[in-house]
């Protein structure tokens, strides 16, 4: 049985596409790549470092440039976000580079609070 209802102020309604437009998903390979890295570090290395070996080091990895992969922080903003004393920060910080994590590419200036400027790596 059909319905034969005559229905003229639907005649004037535009037509719509009944596709749905499909939008390209975003790239997030710097996304992709940082997640990688703190896999590797809490898989790979993480097991073998210190609390504060592992608290400096994500610090530092959250404040990484992802373009340039380089970190400018200051000792003084590390020991606000580890909770540690400056001597420690120093000792991690020479740790972390003996242990090849960083490399301190420009030793800060605590008079002209200059940050300084670390590379991480990963072995």
């Amino acid at each position: 049985m059909e319905n034969d209802v005559q229905m003229p102020w639907l005649q004037d309604l535009p037509e719509y596409e009944t596709e749905t437009e499909t939008k390209p998903k975003p790239q997030l390979n710097i996304h992709k790549g940082r997640f990688n890295e703190i896999n590797a570090f809490a898989w790979g290395v993480m097991r073998d470092l210190s609390r504060s070996e592992i608290a400096v080091w994500l610090s530092l990895w959250t404040h990484t440039n992802a373009k340039t992969g380089l970190v400018q922080m200051s000792q003084s903003s590390l020991i606000e976000e580890v909770g540690c004393s400056i001597r420690q920060v120093v000792y991690t910080i020479a740790s972390l580079e003996a242990k090849g994590l960083l490399t301190v590419k420009k030793k800060g200036n605590n008079l002209t609070h200059e940050p300084s400027v670390y590379k991480l790596k990963l072995p």
